[in-house]
């Protein structure tokens, strides 16, 4: 691949908002499988504060993670797909010609 296209691709990515992408995906699901979990926590009497506080920590580092995750993904997927559209585009020119 030509260095000029490798640059649009890189520049198409960079201005894309990944973690709005995120958001809208998770937005979509009918159930939040998270906020069940979150409530379930926060209204079971039986733990303390700080436990209940260490769970959430420990919760909200492993979705960080996951969506951190994700985004790498998506990244790749649109940065091939990018890929993909900037060669088409050449040889469509090219035929054109």
């Amino acid at each position: 691949m030509e260095r000029k296209e490798k640059e649009i691709i890189d520049k198409i990515c960079l201005e894309q908002n990944f973690d709005e992408l995120l958001l809208n995906i998770k937005l979509k699901h009918k159930s939040n499988k998270l906020n069940k979990i979150l409530t379930e926590i926060s209204e079971d009497e039986r733990m303390s504060d700080k436990l209940r506080r260490a769970i959430y920590e420990d919760f909200f580092d492993y979705v960080i993670d996951i969506n951190n995750s994700y985004i790498a993904s998506i990244k790749d997927v649109y940065c091939l797909g990018a890929q993909k559209a900037i060669r088409e585009i050449y040889k469509n020119e090219e035929g054109m010609k």
